[in-house]
């Protein structure tokens, strides 16, 4: 991490890595995955947002910046955002607030969503794994790295060459999810509300 000798440094540092970002700043419009999952998130409490800007590191001291409509979903449990990837759809964002930490919920949600997404017939999914901001408010902390490169990876997500994104590899992906350890109650108290019921097909897995 780079230190700073005053707070001006630090804010002049911070504008010069935006104004870099923006100069290659990338505009994905809503695509047919993001459609097709759109009206049933939005009936599961997601908001809409119609321009959202986001801006990742993809390199050392490089960062992308993108826009583009966004799904988010903000509780006291998560943090999440969906948006529409040039090549399908991207999870820009899961974060679990700190007090429900340890408790498998991130993988329980990834879980139930990579099954809804299947049965939408979506399978050019994709994020990159870096550890999300939180808030002061939650008292979150974030994963390290390796940890979370190890948490996606095994649940069937892939890093894509010459590519800072990771896609889900549904081969790896349905191995995982043979053995993958569910959690009713984790389900029922905090996912099941935020995500629309699984069809009868995959019932023996939500």
């Amino acid at each position: 991490m780079i230190k700073f000798s005053t707070k001006r440094a630090e804010r002049r540092a911070t504008e010069r890595i935006i104004e870099n970002a923006l100069k290659n700043l990338v505009i994905v419009d809503e695509n047919p995955s993001f459609s097709l999952v759109k009206s049933d998130l939005l009936s599961c409490g997601w908001d809409f947002i119609e321009e959202f800007g986001n801006m990742v590191e993809i390199g050392k001291n490089k960062y992308s910046a993108k826009k583009s409509p966004a799904l988010k979903f903000n509780d006291d449990v998560f943090n999440i955002t969906l948006i529409p990837h040039k090549n399908g759809i991207e999870l820009s964002r899961l974060e679990v607030y700190h007090p429900f930490r340890s408790y498998g919920v991130a993988g329980q949600f990834l879980l139930h969503f990579l099954i809804y997404l299947a049965t939408k017939s979506i399978t050019d999914i994709y994020l990159i794994p870096i550890p999300a901001g939180t808030s002061d408010i939650h008292d979150g902390t974030t994963l390290d790295i390796n940890q979370l490169r190890n948490f996606y990876h095994k649940r069937g997500f892939v890093k894509q060459d010459n590519d800072p994104y990771w896609k889900l590899n549904y081969d790896l992906f349905y191995r995982y999810l043979i053995s993958a350890p569910v959690n009713p109650l984790v389900y029922e108290k905090l996912i099941s509300n935020i995500l629309p019921k699984p069809p009868s097909s995959f019932s023996n897995c939500a």
